[in-house]
């Protein structure tokens, strides 16, 4: 079992190549790292190429923060944990897909719209993953996942 705490941030040297070890904030868990060899950026499931989004455990909103730092980072290829090396567009183009979802729920919120009803299209997702990533936004917002009482 693990037996290291990552602060922020710690460096490692292992064989030889200096590896940094970063912990950015919640995004698809609440314990996701990134590790930096040169200007390579191992994303784990922070990044995901190939299909959409696993959102189970994420934080919508922090997520979307996260993948800001990460497109920032300066680096050059970005390995996310599935499908193909991605670059600094791809992950532009996930933060985007993650604020997307946040504004639904903050609008469907707003409106006094249930998850379902705000999962039901316009979001460049599947239905059945949208439910899921509205409602962890939802939580996320403290906001509860049906519409309330009028």
């Amino acid at each position: 079992p693990p037996d290291l705490l990552i602060p922020d941030r710690t460096t490692l040297d292992p064989g030889g190549v200096q590896a940094t070890v970063r912990y950015l904030g919640r995004g698809h868990t609440d314990n996701d790292l990134v590790i930096t060899i040169g200007d390579v950026l191992f994303a784990g499931d922070l990044v995901e190429e190939g299909g959409p989004p696993s959102f189970d455990d994420s934080y919508p909103i922090s997520w979307a923060a996260v993948l800001g730092q990460i497109a920032d980072s300066g680096c050059g290829v970005v390995v996310p944990s599935h499908g193909k090396v991605v670059d600094r567009d791809f992950v532009v183009g996930m933060a985007q897909q993650m604020e997307e979802v946040v504004k639904r729920a903050q609008d469907s919120i707003g409106d006094g719209r249930s998850v379902d009803e705000a999962a039901v299209d316009g979001l460049d997702l599947p239905v059945p993953v949208a439910r899921i990533a509205i409602g962890r936004a939802y939580s996320e917002l403290g906001a509860e996942a049906s519409p309330k009482s009028r």
